[in-house]
């Protein structure tokens, strides 16, 4: 999802007529269904449905999500069906066709973590491809060249596959997403696959045309399970547990800060060394999610909602308490 838009809502209004409603009450009589009644319910959802996918359309909406349907009677010849969700733009239903590998380098000379390949088979042995990671400047990425390598479950090394993926779209918590490009390699090949790494080469941010010299590239010496088991208790940018020693606060986007910053200067997480304490408690209030989830702004830990962060113990203050 790229943007939510509006709250839509439909209404469509059937008279039943009263001979289908006298058959409906021998139905009930009977204890049999009355499918005429169903029939005309069915209906009226449809047409409520459709009269829905309109208006989200004339708002320029391409989906519509957390769909509510309500039937009402008016009278005994009378029946109402109101829908309502929300209109949003979707980036493309059919991505999620698509199966995720993880990678398993990252720059940090680069304002962005690249997190994952995605990939699948279309028509002629080919395969549509695509990355997904998190910009953390406020510029615009839009446009990215690379070199891919893979690893395979063999432990084969397949070098340098150079891909320009020419536009990205970025969702307000700074996720980027890139347009799928086409590739000669068939999709059996990224089902080998065991570890991916891509190199950046260029990027484009605000029109400007950026080379890098990947000086800066470190690696991710971790299990799938465990940079699976990292991002979900993070963000999906994390490449690495975060922090705070003495020496240096190892900030989990990949860059080392002074163990007294206030925030990541690469990725701009809070500190919680960093922040003001209040007896033995750190007040922040928490980052809310798409997905409902809270993101510490101490530490970065992703959790349900709870009054204390489990992992460096922030308390979480909301306008209600």
């Amino acid at each position: 999802i790229t943007k939510y838009i509006d709250h839509v809502s439909a209404v469509a209004v059937l008279g039943t007529g009263i001979f289908s409603g006298l058959n409906a009450s021998i139905s009930d009589l009977f204890g049999t269904r009355s499918s005429m009644y169903e029939d005309k319910l069915s209906k009226a959802k449809d047409m409520a449905i459709c009269e829905l996918k309109n208006r989200a359309k004339a708002i320029g909406a391409n989906a519509i999500i957390g769909l509510d349907v309500d039937y009402t009677t008016f009278s005994a010849d009378i029946i109402g069906v109101a829908v309502g969700g929300t209109a949003v733009t979707y980036a493309g239903a059919d991505r999620l066709q698509y199966k995720e590998l993880y990678i398993y380098n990252y720059d940090i000379s680069l304002p962005f973590n690249i997190s994952c390949l995605a990939y699948r088979p279309v028509d002629s042995g080919k395969s549509e491809i695509l990355l997904k990671g998190k910009v953390y400047e406020e510029k615009h990425l839009t446009a990215l060249a690379v070199n891919i390598d893979l690893r395979t479950i063999f432990n084969d090394n397949i070098d340098a596959l150079p891909v320009i993926f020419p536009d990205i779209t970025i969702n307000p918590d700074r996720i980027f997403i890139t347009s799928p490009v086409l590739t000669q390699n068939d999709a059996t090949l990224f089902d080998t696959v065991k570890k991916a790494y891509v190199h950046v080469a260029k990027y484009i941010s605000d029109e400007n045309i950026i080379t890098s010299d990947g000086k800066l590239e470190q690696f991710i010496n971790m299990t799938k399970q465990e940079i699976e088991n990292l991002r979900y208790s993070l963000n999906i940018d994390a490449v690495r547990e975060n922090s705070v020693t003495p020496i240096v606060w190892e900030c989990c986007c990949g860059h080392d800060n002074s163990p007294d910053s206030a925030s990541c200067s690469r990725c701009h997480r809070l500190n919680s060394k960093g922040t003001k304490i209040i007896s033995t408690d750190t007040f922040l209030p928490p980052i809310v999610t798409e997905n409902g989830m809270w993101e510490c702004p101490c530490c970065g830990k992703l959790q349900q909602p709870r009054e204390k962060c489990w992992s460096c113990g922030n308390t979480f203050y909301t306008e209600k308490n």
